[in-house]
């Protein structure tokens, strides 16, 4: 029994050693260099996730309004005077326009 007890200290110490070789260290290494130094890392990664994702948000924002301004120029081509008169109050010589505005 004590004889197999000093063969299972030598695996794993064989074990440990196993895995812990140059291509190990590399790799470890390398991911370190390519996680926290490199010019593409984590953080810049994570950066421009956000910037893209604020740019896509801000473009729905555009083409609703982009929407928004196509309908009303297409209001304003088929009814040109109701437009003007809605929106800038402007009347005929002979008429008198009355602003009845809503209370809050």
């Amino acid at each position: 029994m004590g004889s197999k007890g000093k063969q299972k200290k030598t695996t794993k110490s064989s074990f440990s050693h196993n895995w812990l070789n140059k291509y190990t260290i590399a790799a470890l290494a390398l991911l370190t260099w390519l996680c926290f130094f490199d010019r593409h890392n984590v953080f810049t990664q994570y950066q421009l996730g956000e910037t893209v994702e604020k740019l896509e948000n801000e473009k729905s924002d555009y083409l609703a309004k982009l929407e928004a301004a196509k309908l009303e120029r297409e209001n304003l081509n088929n009814n040109i005077e109701k437009f003007a008169r809605e929106k800038y109050f402007m009347h005929k010589d002979n008429e008198e326009v009355f602003i009845i505005e809503k209370k809050k």
